[in-house]
């Protein structure tokens, strides 16, 4: 297991647990610009040599995000985009689905229950 990589109260793991399946695990309190591109330039050297990638945010473990952080998700969604593949969110708490639900961002991400399921997709 990798360690997770901090930055202040935010904190990220990049997992893959099967060929063409990338997990990220997000915790703590996603707020500032460095910590985004942190997490953008991680997701990006990790599908850099992949044909297409799914990658999975699971939000289970995050307090809190803002401006600078939805931005960031958006940043990696359209990164994953370009490489052929699809970003789903897992696992928010009932704030981040709020938050999404007014942001209309709820429209704009896909969302899976399971993670098995997530597991079993196909490819992009």
């Amino acid at each position: 297991m990798v360690d997770f990589k901090s930055s202040n109260a935010f904190q990220y793991q990049i997992q893959l647990p099967i060929t063409g399946k990338i997990l990220v695990l997000l915790k703590g309190r996603l707020l500032e610009l460095a910590q985004g591109m942190a997490l953008h330039a991680d997701l990006q050297k990790t599908i850099e040599n992949m044909e297409s990638a799914n990658v999975l945010l699971n939000l289970q473990n995050l307090e809190f995000i803002n401006s600078e952080g939805l931005n960031a998700l958006i940043r990696c969604l359209s990164l994953v985009r370009k490489n052929g593949g699809e970003l789903c969110l897992f696992n928010p708490n009932q704030n981040l689905k709020n938050l999404f639900l007014s942001t209309r961002l709820n429209e704009v991400f896909d969302s899976v229950e399971d993670f098995d399921a997530w597991l079993k997709l196909p490819k992009q």
